[in-house]
């Protein structure tokens, strides 16, 4: 069996030919009316063989200081690579979120909820905006799995979604006396933390990730 990764090809570029036109036929209206559009992919670093390919969003909610998302910038650039291999243009998308493990206990937590929308929200707005052919999304912890998946269903979108993967569980230091200080309980905690990558804990999220119509 060959190694060499199968090309997506001009057959797999439908909706993207809209923001920038089709090159083959240089002199038609579609793709003159949008040649304001090529001069910016241009500037971006696209070629000339890159707008007959394929658009395909990477939509990932991703944030350095969340453990659950804070790899997804790298993974995103790994979809990336394999896509470009495969003949597309990745069109990467990365969207606020909110940790419930960071805001428990505190008036910041009101933001959590809400955020699955927003995810939803922001990942629509860079797939439909660009007028990309197909999405792959990632998804971690808290609302981000219900919130890169309600898009592809509630816009009908070719494409897929893929779980960021589970925390390795951390290490609690060997110890009988828990009668230390509030300071020497929280170094503590800190020692036994999860991995980066998502936990396992089952709270609010799940229940609002079940609700989607199958076929």
């Amino acid at each position: 069996m060959s190694n060499v990764p199968r090309q997506a090809g001009v057959s797999g570029k439908v909706n993207s030919f809209a923001i920038t036109g089709d090159v083959r036929t240089p002199s038609s209206a579609d793709t003159v009316k949008v040649a304001w559009s090529r001069s910016n992919f241009r500037a971006s670093g696209w070629s000339e063989a890159d707008f007959l390919k394929p658009i395909v969003t990477v939509a990932a909610p991703y944030s350095n200081n969340m453990p659950c998302n804070n790899q997804f910038k790298d993974l995103a650039e790994l979809i990336g690579a394999a896509l470009e291999a495969r003949g597309c243009k990745p069109h990467f998308a990365f969207t606020p979120v909110i940790s419930d493990g960071l805001t428990q206990g505190t008036r910041f937590m009101r933001y959590s909820l809400v955020s699955r929308d927003a995810i939803c929200d922001a990942i629509e707005i860079m797939h439909e905006g660009y007028k990309a052919d197909a999405i792959i999304t990632l998804g971690g912890c808290d609302k981000s799995v219900g919130g890169v998946v309600m898009p592809l269903a509630r816009k009908d979108m070719i494409g897929l979604s893929l779980f960021g993967g589970p925390a390795l569980p951390g290490l609690a230091p060997a110890r009988r006396d828990y009668s230390h200080s509030l300071y020497t309980h929280d170094h503590s905690s800190a020692l036994c933390t999860l991995t980066a990558i998502a936990c396992t804990l089952t709270a609010t999220a799940p229940p609002g990730q079940a609700g989607l119509p199958r076929g």
